[in-house]
């Protein structure tokens, strides 16, 4: 489990308090510029701060090194040192000096998770944004940790990609838990638990049935809610459905 304890950095973001539970994925939604990728650059120690910040009791101050072996981050822009897919994904176990025949087990196990055996011999350069993605997602998972950390990742995708996306994570929080920062509501939907910052605090925290229950001035601004997404969330309040569905057709199919 990660967490945060009453973090608080330069009037930008006050008191954020967070939790991370095993196996779930947790959506953390603000405004551009209000200090998500600051948050996830703590999270990932690129910045530092003197808040009180653990995964499973391994301390970000008292022992910098094993808690930076539990946690992947994906950032909002991708950089790429190496020129081929497969280089890419093993780069992080060579950086850790793990024998060759473990980072190939790990290697052949990633990729087979993921189904990308179609691109681990392509050239980076010759990939979409959804398949750099996934390269990126690889490289998290190789090595193993407790906690995927992923800043915004929705203003680098196109829309047609949201949904398989979070299909794929749904799919790994078998074995790593999922903290993603947004300014929109898709993440919302397919996350476990909410956290919702506004003038510098975190808003609301909680379930995403009661987060959309809340009066729509909470989710104003980049956050909208149309009524397929709204009957769908009170449907699964009732217990007559089991997810949270944008589309109309979708919706009727499930139903019917």
């Amino acid at each position: 489990m990660l967490k945060v304890n009453n973090l608080d950095f330069k009037n930008i973001l006050k008191n954020i308090n967070i939790e991370v539970r095993d196996n779930t994925i947790v959506s953390f939604i603000a405004a551009n510029n209000s200090g998500k990728t600051l948050l996830c650059n703590i999270l990932n120690t690129t910045i530092s701060s003197t808040s009180s910040i653990e995964i499973n009791n391994h301390d970000i101050h008292k022992n910098k090194h094993s808690y930076l072996r539990r946690i992947s981050f994906i950032p909002e822009h991708f950089f790429f040192i190496n020129d081929f897919v497969y280089q890419e994904i093993k780069m992080p176990l060579y950086n850790l000096n793990f024998y060759i025949k473990k980072i190939n087990e790990r290697f052949k196990k990633v990729i087979n998770l993921l189904n990308i055996k179609h691109l681990i011999d392509k050239e980076i350069k010759e990939l979409n944004d959804y398949e750099k993605f996934l390269v990126y997602l690889s490289k998290a998972l190789i090595t193993s940790p407790k906690i995927i950390i992923i800043d915004d990742i929705f203003k680098v995708l196109d829309k047609s990609y949201y949904k398989q996306v979070f299909i794929i994570l749904e799919k790994l929080k078998k074995y790593t838990s999922i903290f993603i920062t947004s300014i929109y509501f898709d993440s919302i939907l397919y996350s476990d638990y909410i956290y919702y910052l506004e003038n510098k605090t975190i808003k609301y925290s909680g379930p995403k049935e009661k987060f959309f229950k809340l009066d729509n001035e909470l989710v104003k601004g980049n956050i909208k809610i149309n009524d397929v997404i709204s009957s769908s969330l009170a449907l699964n309040c009732y217990e007559i459905m089991n997810q949270v569905v944008r589309d109309k057709e979708e919706l009727v199919d499930i139903l019917w």
